[in-house]
């Protein structure tokens, strides 16, 4: 599929879902992210990021990741029952996330909330309750984001936010197409 990109084109989008309400495509319908672009823009932004998972870069975090899944398994609660998603699936995949964001840890379920909520149908009872709320939340994603990007743009370190701040082919994306290539 890789090889045969014009074929397996991601042109018209890779989402199966239903069509999004029109006031969140006002604001976030012309993200293009990367997961979702063709060559020759998907190959240059994926060079800025490549060396994060090159293998000795994967073999120098992983004494970290032994560290945070030993840890998030042995807070495991013995004898009781406990929702295994929530307290082991969704908290490892956070903490790796936060990891290669250099994202603040204590702040690290927000990137599980807001990853929720931008594929989210409002609903009564439903993960956002409006648009407006989604809305409302995902402008705050895209500012603390923002955020981030401008302090890593002066300060980088080896983290994909940085990466991208300072990338050739990403450093000057506008702050919500940074949203689309990290969530």
């Amino acid at each position: 599929i890789d090889g045969d990109w014009e074929r397996f084109s991601s042109a018209r989008g890779i989402n199966l879902a239903p069509r999004r309400d029109p006031s969140t495509d006002a604001l976030f319908g012309r993200i293009t992210p990367f997961i979702a672009m063709d060559p020759p823009r998907h190959t240059e932004q994926r060079k800025t990021v490549r060396s994060v998972s090159a293998p000795s870069n994967l073999r120098n975090v992983e004494p970290l990741i032994r560290e945070r899944t030993i840890a998030v398994l042995e807070s495991l609660p013995e004898g009781e029952t406990f929702d295994w998603v929530d307290t082991v699936s969704i908290e490892l995949t956070t903490l790796m996330l936060a990891t290669l964001f250099d994202f603040p840890m204590a702040d690290r379920r927000k990137l599980t909330r807001w990853s929720d909520i931008v594929f989210a149908v409002p609903e009564p009872g439903g993960i956002v309750e409006s648009q407006q709320q989604k809305i409302e939340e995902l402008l705050e994603c895209a500012g603390y984001f923002e955020a981030l990007w401008a302090e890593r743009r002066n300060n980088p370190g080896f983290d994909l936010v940085s990466m991208l701040a300072n990338g050739e082919a990403t450093k000057d994306m506008a702050p919500i197409e940074h949203l689309g290539n990290l969530l």
